[in-house]
C-alpha cells in the first residue's frame, strides 16, 4: 500500500499507457491476490472522466481481467500509442533563432527511446514525420541538418539519426559555454618576459611589430578581434568563444587565419598541424572544434 503513491494516474494518453501497465503490474497485480483487491487499485489509479467511462465495467470483482483487456484495446494498442508520440511531437512549436533547444530535444529523445525500449523502433523510419519535425527547428539548425543528412547518403535518415545529432549540436554548445564560463572565471594572464623574448625598447618606439614578431609574440600584440592588450590567441579570446559557430568562421576568415589551427600568417593548406581533426563526436573532419556547425562563410 505505500507503493501506491508512487503509481501514477492514467488520464487516457496512449503513449501513457506503457509506463503505467507495466507499474501496476509490479506494484498491483504481482502483489495482490485478490481481483476484488487489484479491481479497487485499478479504479483508484484512473483519472475520474475514464473511472466514468469503464462504470460498467468497474462495476463487479469477476470484471477484473474484462477491465484490463479494456482499457488495453482503448489505449494500449501499439499502433494508438505510436501516433501518440508522434503526435506529441508533432505538436511541439516551432523554435525562432534565439530559443533554447534543449526542451525540444529533451522530449524527441524520451520518445525516440520510449518506443525503442517498446518494440516499435521500426515506427522511427517515417520520412514524412521526419521533416515535420525537422521544419519546427531554428533555421540554422535545419542548414545544418541538411549537410549532415547529405554525409549519411545513401542512407536514408531517420527520427532516431535526428535524435542523434541534435544531442551533439547541444553538447558542442554546452563546451562552448563551459570555455566561455571558466575563461570569465579565471582570466589566462599575460605571460612573464622570458631572456630572449621579442621586447620593445627605446629604438622601436616608433616601429610596428612585424607580422612575424606578431604571430610569434602575441602578448605584445592587441588581438585581432576584440583589440585587447596584451594580445592572445584566438582561440582563447573571450569574444571569439561567446561568438555562433558561423560569426566565428567569419571571424576566422575576415582575420585571414587558419581554419584548421586558428593560427595566424598561414591557411588552412599551408598549416603544419596536418592530423588535427573536429574533437565533436563524429565528425572528423578538419577544422578546429570551436567552428564545429558553422556555415560557408565569405568576405562581408
Amino acid at each position: 500500500m505505500a507503493m501506491l503513491p508512487n503509481l501514477p494516474l492514467f488520464g487516457g494518453d496512449p503513449k501513457d499507457w506503457p509506463m503505467f501497465i507495466q507499474a501496476f503490474k509490479s506494484m498491483v497485480h504481482d502483489v495482490f491476490t485478490s481481483d476484488a483487491q487489484r479491481l479497487a487499485m485499478l479504479h483508484s489509479r484512473l483519472e475520474n472522466r475514464l473511472r466514468i467511462g469503464m462504470s460498467q465495467v468497474l462495476t463487479t470483482p469477476m470484471a477484473y481481467r474484462d477491465a484490463l483487456q479494456e482499457l488495453h484495446r482503448k489505449y494500449g494498442h501499439p499502433h494508438l500509442v505510436v501516433r501518440s508520440y508522434i503526435r506529441s511531437l508533432m505538436e511541439l512549436p516551432s523554435l525562432r533563432e534565439s530559443e533554447e533547444v534543449d526542451e525540444f530535444a529533451a522530449k524527441l529523445h524520451g520518445a525516440v527511446t520510449t518506443l525503442e525500449a517498446a518494440g516499435y523502433g521500426h515506427e522511427l523510419n517515417s520520412s514524412v514525420a521526419l521533416a515535420e519535425i525537422v521544419h519546427k527547428l531554428p533555421p540554422s539548425m535545419i542548414t545544418r541538418w541538411g549537410r549532415k543528412m547529405h554525409k549519411l547518403l545513401p542512407k536514408v535518415p531517420t527520427l532516431r539519426d535526428l535524435d542523434i545529432w541534435i544531442e551533439e549540436e547541444l553538447m558542442s554548445t554546452r563546451n562552448v559555454r563551459d570555455m566561455t564560463r571558466q575563461l570569465r572565471l579565471n582570466p589566462i594572464p599575460a605571460p612573464k618576459p622570458r631572456l630572449g623574448m621579442f621586447q620593445p625598447t627605446v629604438n622601436f618606439i616608433d616601429q610596428k611589430p612585424t607580422e612575424k614578431d606578431a604571430d610569434q609574440h602575441p602578448g605584445n600584440n592587441k588581438c585581432g578581434l576584440c583589440k585587447l592588450e596584451p594580445g592572445h590567441r584566438l582561440a582563447l579570446c573571450p569574444k571569439f568563444i561567446s561568438m555562433e559557430p558561423t560569426q566565428r568562421a567569419q571571424a576566422v576568415y575576415d582575420l585571414k587565419n587558419c581554419f584548421r589551427c586558428l593560427g595566424r600568417n598561414h591557411n588552412s593548406n599551408e598549416c603544419r598541424k596536418t592530423d588535427a581533426t573536429c574533437g565533436v563526436a563524429n565528425c572528423g573532419q578538419h577544422h578546429h572544434t570551436l567552428l564545429h556547425g558553422a556555415d560557408r562563410v565569405a568576405r562581408k
